[in-house]
């Protein structure tokens, strides 16, 4: 079932992640970045979080968010709901992180629905705000991850639900080349 079109998930989507008794103070509060891409009722994407002054980041061990232009976050949309599995890299579940989006009023709900580890760095919940930004990525990397998240939109779903991703001897890692004639690297 394809999602109503007026529930688009796609943009970049942006909070600031603060303590107990701070309110939007980029210096004491953490910074926390979706970029998304819906292809009827599939979700795809990257993610960033960053500590205040960047001192811990997650992207999803060499992600889009930062070196590898692969999707770290899949799901479904279902009308104004989204049903995701975030890939983190800093003590989440080797199965990913389970989260609902709900879109409203222009901004997306985030709601962890599984219990965070200890040094995990995605937030429980979060409201974050449509970014005018095209991209928060490297160009290429964004092309690379608009790319993977066409792929999984259009391949079957795995035996657990889930989206299927591009293997990882397929995907382009840092420094490899892009080009179509450039591509001639022998696995």
């Amino acid at each position: 079932m394809a999602a109503p079109p007026h529930s688009d998930f796609s943009g970049v989507w942006t909070a600031l992640v603060c303590p107990s008794g701070v309110k939007n103070d980029p210096a004491r509060c953490g910074h926390f970045v979706l970029e998304l891409f819906q292809k009827q009722d599939k979700l795809c994407g990257s993610h960033l979080i960053a500590t205040p002054d960047a001192a811990q980041m997650d992207d999803g061990a060499g992600g889009a968010g930062g070196t590898g232009g692969g999707p770290t976050l899949t799901g479904t949309v279902a009308a104004d709901k989204a049903t995701v599995t975030v890939a983190g890299n800093r003590g989440a579940s080797p199965a990913g992180v389970q989260a609902e989006l709900t879109l409203g009023r222009g901004t997306l709900q985030w709601h962890r629905l599984d219990k965070p580890a200890r040094n995990d760095l995605l937030p429980v919940n979060v409201r974050l705000t449509k970014s005018r930004a095209k991209t928060f990525l490297n160009p290429v990397f964004a092309q690379q991850l608009s790319a993977a998240c066409s792929m999984i939109s259009i391949q079957p779903a795995d035996h657990e639900g889930t989206p299927a991703t591009t293997p990882p001897h397929q995907q382009l890692h840092p420094g490899q080349r892009t080009g179509l004639a450039e591509n001639d690297r022998h696995f």
